[in-house]
């Protein structure tokens, strides 16, 4: 006998993977986006007080240059906030995800007891059907002897 539920047990399993595939490919996109946020904020950081120690120096720096190290530092400002928003909106994905996948698992689950409930009465009434006949065939030899 097939046992019941193994085709949704399968479906059910290969969703649960996908998932599970989804999620780590995800995991791994995450971690990525956030050591990019690490360099561009150790680049603000490294750049923050450059013009001052220039300043600071008694070294000639043109306008241009104090105009384009200003810009540049806006720049990387700028690509700070965007790259903490995309690592924000990974998060949220994330835990959708991850939610998902809990009930995925879950169905999977579900599933597998109803299979196993299904095959463990099937086996209940294979026995029930087994013990009729061998008590049925027990009689006839009694009724025989006698």
């Amino acid at each position: 006998m097939k046992k019941k539920y193994s085709g949704i047990h399968k479906l059910r399993k290969w969703k649960e993977e996908k998932i599970q595939n989804e999620v780590g490919l995800l995991s791994h996109t995450l971690d990525n986006d956030k050591k990019k946020l690490s360099a561009i904020k150790s680049s603000v950081s490294d750049n923050d007080g450059c013009i001052e120690t220039i300043l600071k120096q008694g070294s000639v720096t043109s306008t241009y240059e104090i105009g384009l190290h200003s810009s540049y530092m806006n720049h990387l400002l700028v690509q700070v906030q965007k790259q903490e928003s995309l690592v924000e909106h990974r998060s949220d994905e994330m835990r959708k995800k991850r939610l998902e996948l809990g009930e995925a698992a879950k169905q999977r689950k579900i599933v597998e007891t109803l299979r196993d409930k299904s095959w463990a009465e099937f086996l209940r009434q294979g026995n029930k059907k087994e013990q009729k006949e061998l008590d049925e065939a027990a009689v006839m030899r009694y009724a025989k002897r006698k």
